[in-house]
């Protein structure tokens, strides 16, 4: 993705791009690791509810 304010890429299918980020949420939650395509301010969103105790759901 060559805009990190995109969530979606023209053309991208947003039902595929949901699951991608539910399994990458789930991993976070479980292990505190994030990988991509999670972009970079979605990420430090969940670091940030983390260190404020906001729990996952």
């Amino acid at each position: 993705m060559t805009d990190s304010w995109l969530a979606l890429e023209p053309g991208a299918d947003p039902a595929e791009r949901a699951r991608t980020l539910r399994r990458a949420h789930e991993t976070f939650t479980a292990a505190g690791t994030v990988s991509r395509p999670v972009r970079a301010v979605v990420a430090e969103s969940w670091r940030r509810s983390v260190r404020a105790g906001v729990g996952p759901d």
